[in-house]
């Protein structure tokens, strides 16, 4: 396992639909948190790899290359401490979200979402 979670905290966002990447990562950005960004999981770990100041990975769970359970099953591999949260807009949410939270999900948001739900997620996740 490599070193995570420093002092300085950024969060990467995985997500394959540029119109949900663009509004989290301006939002997060806003709030004034540190943000990388992956348009699907081969990305997403290519980052969390490269930046060990990640400390929370908010996800889509279906996306190309590598979707997110998979993408959730490398990062407890490669970092056990990193917080996770996985989002889905898919009308069958319920068994994704199940398989996700056994492999270790913290969160996990239907979409659409409130922006500022996520927003107090991410201020309690950080907190923890």
């Amino acid at each position: 396992m490599q070193t995570c979670g420093t002092s300085e905290k950024t969060i990467l966002v995985a997500d394959d639909d540029r119109n949900c990447l663009s509004m989290i990562t301006t939002a997060l950005q806003e709030s004034g948190h540190q943000v990388a960004t992956a348009a699907n999981g081969i990305e997403a770990l290519e980052q969390l790899r490269m930046n060990p100041s990640i400390a929370i990975v908010i996800t889509d769970i279906v996306m190309p290359e590598k979707e997110g359970v998979a993408l959730i099953r490398s990062i407890r591999r490669l970092c056990g401490t990193i917080k996770i949260i996985a989002m889905t807009g898919s009308t069958n949410w319920e068994p994704i979200f199940a398989t996700a939270n056994d492999f270790g999900v913290d969160v996990t948001l239907r979409k659409p979402f409130k922006i500022n739900h996520l927003l107090e997620i991410i201020d309690l996740e950080l907190a923890n």
